[in-house]
């Protein structure tokens, strides 16, 4: 560890644990499935999931703020991703 890095938070460690984890998932999942629909359906998933799920991801935002969100969980994954 860098002397000038901040201790982690078990948060932020757990939240590091669970990109690592699902990385590799995602991959697998992605190899399996067979048809360019299939493959469709689970990038969507993915990559814009229900707004019941945005909701309960980030509590007590309205809904006006909803496409930001979504605009930063692409930016924030894109973010880990790259930090990999």
């Amino acid at each position: 560890m860098n002397p000038n890095d901040k201790p982690k938070t078990l948060k932020q460690a757990l939240a590091e644990l669970t990109t690592l984890e699902q990385k590799p998932v995602l991959v697998s999942d992605w190899r399996h499935l067979r048809g360019w629909g299939v493959r469709a359906r689970f990038l969507r998933e993915h990559l814009l999931p229900s707004p019941s799920y945005m909701r309960s991801r980030y509590p007590g935002s309205s809904a006006g703020l909803l496409p930001f969100l979504y605009v930063h969980r692409a930016l924030a994954g894109l973010a880990r991703l790259s930090r990999k």
